[in-house]
């Protein structure tokens, strides 16, 4: 999914900045793993890899909506079955039919 978002984005004209600090030690470590991802400079790769944990996110929410939906299905069919085969209550002497 985020892929694909990527992907239809990626030629777009881009005018907006984003700014923010780091550290002398996040930036070697975002440098590094921009060298290591085979992007092509530091600026592309963290905007790559903060659209794709947004995107994550996105779908990981509609998986949780989907997962929330089916168990309260689940639960609504297992009150109707529990009321299905529920015993009625026993009326009158509790030894009469002991075979014991």
């Amino acid at each position: 999914m985020a892929v694909a978002y990527l992907r239809n984005h990626m030629y777009k004209r881009r005018d907006r900045i984003v700014v923010f600090r780091v550290t002398d030690e996040e930036h070697q470590q975002l440098q590094q793993a921009c060298e290591s991802s085979g992007n092509r400079n530091l600026s592309e790769f963290v905007r790559l890899e903060l659209l794709n944990r947004v995107q994550g996110r996105k779908a990981a929410r509609a998986n949780i909506a989907g997962l929330e939906r089916r168990l309260s299905e689940l639960e609504a069919t297992y009150v109707e079955a529990m009321k299905k085969i529920q015993v009625p209550a026993f009326h009158g002497d509790p030894n009469a039919g002991d075979l014991t």
